[in-house]
């Protein structure tokens, strides 16, 4: 029997929750008083926005996508799993630089510092947390870069 074709347009109800899951995962992040289980909310909004912009999207927002992934993971204390994505989302960002903003670099490494430091990797978050900042200083645009450093500094 074939499946029934949707009352509603696919494609932009994944660009819906990608979106509306992106942000709501953001705001979870910047909470500073987050309960374990808004932190398993967090974790769950990343993924499921990561996972409909793959549906749609292009390699940057699904690299972005991953970076979100890193973050909620590094912020819920879950370091090997945050490591993981992190690295994912550099070796996108690596294999095709040209197609990404100067921004994405900074907070890719940042999210790779952030990840290192939830999983005890001292030297190595020093090491990303230095890369990151060093993007974060290469950042052309002014609101942009005071977007990143606002974030890199809590």
């Amino acid at each position: 029997m074939p499946t029934p074709e949707p009352p509603f347009n696919v494609d932009q109800a994944h660009k819906w929750f990608a979106i509306e899951f992106n942000n709501a995962a953001w705001d979870a992040l910047e909470k500073a008083d987050r309960s374990a289980e808004e932190s398993d909310v967090m974790v769950h909004l990343a993924h499921a926005s990561t996972f409909h912009w793959r549906k749609i999207g292009t390699d940057v927002e699904y690299q972005r996508g991953l970076c979100l992934v890193a973050q909620a993971h590094a912020a819920a204390g879950d370091g090997a799993v945050a490591v993981r994505y992190a690295e994912r989302c550099l070796g996108i960002l690596n294999q095709q630089p040209d197609k990404f903003a100067d921004w994405d670099v900074a907070f890719s490494y940042d999210a790779l510092a952030r990840a290192h430091a939830a999983a005890a990797n001292t030297e190595a978050a020093t090491t990303a947390k230095q890369q990151a900042e060093d993007a974060g200083n290469a950042i052309a645009g002014d609101e942009d870069k005071q977007f990143f450093f606002d974030w890199f500094n809590k």
